[in-house]
């Protein structure tokens, strides 16, 4: 009866040191430290972690994931304190700041409202009171680029600077050079034999120069601003004009540019000489027949010429 009650007695001392081992490695409370716009119930939320679980680390890295995706914090940290009633896990997390104000100098051949409307259609996050991203500052430098490029400032070059505004915001301020606006030069055109160079210059819409059409000396009175953006299209124009003249199979490269030191943009395009496409060979099934047709007349015509 002794050894029986020695026994029950080991047996209950072990399991109050395994349940006294167990509380204390409970999670009993988390601390949120560090947020002072994103309310620490939010913080709370974003994790899956809660109050009364087993500290598990894996569990942790989850919820450390969880919370960067969200975009809000620029540096994330996760401690733990013993406590009698268990783990007290402690959420230390550092906001990225506010952007308090936007501000752009040496703008001119754009205005403020110009850039703002451009950053909507390029679905720039970045305004005032939003958080600072520096991928996104990034982002809208070379919105801003694109921009005065199509006003032809080709040469521009943007510098961001980015200052604190105490307790938890920033102030950006975007410097913009712009440089001298490109003018289009003169076009020049390669290859093309069959086409003059005044017609493919005419089909070019975007950067032709403005003047008379089809005058000798009047044609070429205003050099246009040059814009890349618009030079894809005028290369697809002149080689509609080459296929609207029955060379389908023609060959316009991409343009090359030359900038002088007027700071003129000369666009060259280079036309590969194709032969003419005649409409019976096309793969048109209506004209098969007479394509055949004229085929073989053409063939008993050379025979009889031959015998």
């Amino acid at each position: 009866m002794n050894g029986l009650g020695w026994a029950l007695g080991i047996a209950l001392a072990l399991l109050s040191a395994s349940l006294s081992w167990a509380q204390t490695d409970v999670i009993s409370e988390i601390d949120v430290q560090g947020n002072r716009r994103i309310p620490a119930e939010t913080v709370r939320a974003r994790i899956f972690t809660h109050a009364g679980d087993i500290y598990d680390p894996a569990a942790l890295e989850r919820d450390f994931n969880s919370l960067w995706n969200t975009g809000y914090f620029e540096d994330i940290r996760f401690t733990r304190e013993q406590t009698p009633k268990g783990w007290r896990l402690i959420v230390q997390v550092k906001e990225k700041p506010t952007i308090r104000e936007i501000n752009y100098v040496g703008l001119s051949s754009v205005s403020t409202s110009d850039v703002l409307d451009r950053f909507k259609l390029a679905k720039v996050p970045l305004a005032v009171e939003n958080q600072y991203d520096p991928t996104k500052v990034k982002k809208a430098e070379v919105t801003i680029k694109g921009l005065l490029a199509e006003h032809g400032r080709q040469f521009s070059t943007i510098r961001t600077e980015v200052r604190q505004i105490p307790p938890a915001a920033v102030g950006i301020t975007f410097v913009v050079k712009e440089g001298p606006k490109v003018k289009v030069g003169k076009i020049k055109f390669e290859g093309n034999k069959n086409v003059n160079t005044r017609t493919l210059r005419y089909a070019m819409k975007n950067l032709r120069p403005i003047g008379v059409p089809h005058s000798i000396f009047l044609e070429n009175i205003f050099a246009r601003t040059y814009d890349a953006t618009k030079l894809d299209e005028d290369t697809e124009r002149v080689r509609n004009e080459y296929q609207n003249r029955g060379y389908f199979k023609a060959n316009v490269s991409q343009p090359r540019h030359r900038f002088t030191t007027r700071d003129t943009g000369a666009p060259v395009f280079h036309c590969c000489r194709a032969a003419q496409v005649r409409p019976w060979t096309l793969p048109c099934p209506s004209r098969r027949a007479s394509a055949t047709r004229w085929a073989e007349s053409r063939s008993r015509t050379t025979k009889r010429y031959r015998t």
